[in-house]
């Protein structure tokens, strides 16, 4: 990944609107706006979506938020980036593990379920994590809370073109890193407007008076500086999905990539992230990320920083199967908006041998 925000010139409007409010934070007028846009986008009700400074605090907030009172524990999935246990330990909940599924990467409803059976007076909510921004079964997950009765939060940080406003609270971030960048910056996306209101609650210190006084809340406020960025990021998505579109075809129509392994279903067709993941079997793994390292082009274990590394020791030790093959065989290959065909077919032959 190669970040790149909105150029100067993009957002010299939205600059010049700060000079003249003199709103630099607390809910100022661009981030109102900004926060009106995503509302469309991602067909939330009007106050539906709620801002943030980083992706992580908004995600500590909506666990915090959901949570079931006097509960302790939150399930998350065995390979998720390190952030998902930040934040789950920020809102004062113990994380518990349960193993993703093997093809779709995400949280397995089956073995979260065996969690809750295992300790059913002590799971406080489950955070299901979109892997790299695949879009998620929803309908299953809303019927898997309300049957055994435990909130459900999503970590989609790379799902800004997956999302869509559902009964389960979202997270997106804006990590200069994810699709829609703005530096750093997340949104919570909750069609239960005031589960959101109580949100922003937690993100402004826990005030009003009246406001939530337990667990989370701190200054989590997104600036006007990061909206203004925001805006002119979204006058320019299309163009930037588009761009991110052809590098992933340019992958998914590469016969040898086909013959060497596989990607997540729908990438490049019907949704874009920011990362293009491949899965080989272990030594292929291996193998690939030696030969494109001494071509001088680098890879990247996305979430070797994730949580069996929390855990210590790979996972070794807990029931986790899936989440250390994933670990071991899923590789990123370069992939941003400007990366030209004759790089792409370095990275391919460097790849397939």
């Amino acid at each position: 990944m190669r970040p790149l925000l909105p150029a100067r010139r993009a957002l010299e409007m939205y600059l010049e609107q700060i000079d003249q409010t003199r709103r630099y934070s607390n809910f100022g007028p661009l981030v109102l706006r900004f926060e009106e846009h995503l509302a469309c986008r991602f067909e939330a009700p009007a106050g539906g979506v709620i801002t943030a400074c980083n992706g992580t605090l908004a995600l500590s907030a909506a666990l915090a938020e959901a949570a079931v009172p006097g509960k302790t524990k939150c399930i998350v999935p065995g390979w998720a980036f390190v952030a998902c246990i930040r934040a789950v330990e920020l809102a004062g909940l113990e994380p518990v593990v349960a193993d993703p599924d093997i093809d779709r990467w995400a949280l397995d409803p089956g073995a979260a379920s065996s969690l809750v059976a295992k300790c059913p007076d002590e799971i406080a909510a489950a955070l299901l994590v979109s892997p790299f921004g695949a879009p998620l079964d929803i309908p299953v997950w809303e019927r898997w809370s309300r049957e055994l009765g435990v909130p459900v939060v999503i970590d989609a940080a790379a799902g800004f073109d997956t999302v869509r406003a559902s009964g389960l609270p979202t997270v997106v971030s804006f990590h200069a890193t994810k699709p829609l960048g703005v530096g750093e910056g997340g949104c919570i996306v909750a069609s239960d407007t005031k589960f959101a209101q109580r949100v922003r609650d937690r993100t402004n210190f826990g005030l009003p008076a009246d406001a939530p006084s337990d667990g989370f809340a701190a200054n989590a406020k997104m600036s006007e500086f990061s909206a203004a960025v925001g805006l002119a990021a979204l006058d320019g998505w299309e163009e930037r999905r588009a761009a991110l579109a052809r590098v992933a075809r340019g992958y998914l129509s590469d016969a040898r990539l086909i013959r060497s392994g596989s990607f997540q279903a729908g990438f490049g067709e019907s949704w874009i992230g920011a990362t293009a993941n491949i899965k080989l079997n272990k030594e292929a793994a291996e193998m690939a990320a030696r030969r494109l390292s001494d071509a001088g082009i680098e890879t990247r274990r996305w979430w070797a920083k994730g949580t069996l590394w929390r855990l210590g020791e790979r996972g070794d030790g807990l029931d986790l199967p899936v989440s250390r093959e994933l670990d071991r065989t899923v590789l990123g290959l370069p992939f941003y908006h400007d990366l030209t065909p004759s790089e792409q077919d370095q990275v391919i032959r460097a790849l397939a041998g």
